[in-house]
């Protein structure tokens, strides 16, 4: 489950990660793929500021740079795939009683979680080894 802050301006902010011993909690703004917005605090609500404040002046140093800034992600995008698949897609949808929308969202969902599964066990064999080969 991730920990989700109050949208601000159509965005929203995730926790990233809760360091008990540092007494710090690392948030960024989600949806964004080409900008990275990172913000951090020591309590929830002075973490909900830093977002709002970190994602302000992202806006402002858009503005500035004379850059559009990168908007979050919507949950509506087009794809193209092929006539069979979407005939194969369409049949599991009516097969299943459900939406064709329901049968492609859970998909990629599941496609999503696999890739980060993989990509997770691949940082937890291969990290310790990288790290030791930075040093």
């Amino acid at each position: 489950m991730e920990l989700t802050l109050k949208p601000h301006k159509g965005y929203h902010g995730v926790v990233n990660r809760i360091d008990l011993d540092e007494n710090l909690i690392a948030g960024r703004v989600a949806g964004l793929t080409r900008d990275m917005v990172t913000f951090y605090a020591s309590t929830p609500i002075d973490l909900q500021r830093e977002f709002e404040a970190s994602l302000d002046a992202y806006l402002e140093s858009c503005a500035e740079d004379g850059v559009s800034p990168e908007k979050p992600a919507s949950g509506v995008f087009q794809v193209r795939i092929s006539p069979d698949t979407h005939r194969r897609l369409i049949t599991k949808a009516q097969l299943r009683h459900e939406s064709l929308n329901a049968v492609v969202a859970e998909a990629l969902e599941v496609s999503v979680v696999n890739f980060e599964v993989a990509l997770s066990e691949a940082n937890q064999q291969y990290g310790p080894m990288l790290g030791r080969l930075a040093k």
